[in-house]
């Protein structure tokens, strides 16, 4: 047993861990505990289920072990050891990344006018459930996976990333990204734009853009930051679709 049942759980929790006879011991339980998704996370499971691994949870109630479960990801597998290795790479590196949890389409918009700082392009990212827009100043749609990168930095590794099967949207250092983060891929049908989220979004871009620029009247090569301003009051103006809230 981890933990016996003693009158004063505090001061055997406290002995317990300066013991040195259950050192190996309290290891072995917690590489137990980070495998539980191993065996039992594909399975249907029910309070009957959760009884046992009450002694590893504080001898909270069944209950309590059973919404632990469901709140946690259980995405990934621990790999149990009784040593610490030096490791100059991280063995699993989507652990370290935070993760947004939606589908989030993207494309890019390219403009005839340079913007100023040579921006040639616009690539745009829409979260489909957030509704969260974010735009990435490129030269060429090459840039795309430089524009990944920093929408992952900033704003977290999505679940899924849908696209217009572009070249550069497609291509084998996109998917060397996706491989790395565990992110899935989807590409809409050609020919069926409307499928793609990113594309009503960039409308309302260019819409709102134009009505800045012609409200402003600044210059063609202000578009790029036309864009950015846009961006940044449709990301804090609540929404009906989201229960008037702001993405």
């Amino acid at each position: 047993e981890l933990l016996p049942e003693p009158s004063d759980i505090v001061h055997c929790a406290y002995d317990l861990g300066y013991n040195p006879t259950y050192t190996t011991e309290l290891y072995s339980h917690y590489s137990l505990i980070g495998n539980l998704n191993v065996d039992y996370a594909a399975q249907q499971e029910d309070k009957m289920n959760f009884v046992k691994y009450r002694k590893y949870f504080l001898n909270v109630p069944a209950s309590t072990v059973a919404h632990t479960f469901d709140s946690t990801t259980r995405y990934y597998r621990f790999i149990p050891s009784t040593n610490r290795f030096m490791t100059y790479r991280s063995p699993y590196p989507a652990l370290n990344v935070f993760r947004r949890h939606e589908i989030v389409f993207t494309d890019t918009v390219f403009a005839n006018v340079p913007a100023w700082g040579g921006v040639h392009a616009a690539q745009v990212f829409a979260g489909k459930m957030s509704q969260y827009i974010s735009v990435h100043g490129c030269k060429t749609d090459k840039d795309f996976p430089r524009c990944l990168e920093d929408e992952i930095r900033k704003r977290g590794a999505m679940d899924k990333l849908a696209s217009d099967r572009a070249k550069a949207e497609t291509s084998a250092k996109v998917f060397d990204i996706l491989r790395t983060l565990f992110i899935q891929d989807w590409t809409s049908e050609p020919h069926y734009h409307h499928q793609n989220f990113a594309e009503r979004m960039i409308q309302e871009l260019k819409k709102f853009s134009n009505w800045v620029l012609n409200w402003s009247d600044a210059p063609p090569e202000a578009w790029y930051a036309a864009f950015e301003y846009v961006t940044f009051i449709m990301n804090r103006t609540a929404k009906e679709r989201l229960n008037w809230r702001t993405p």
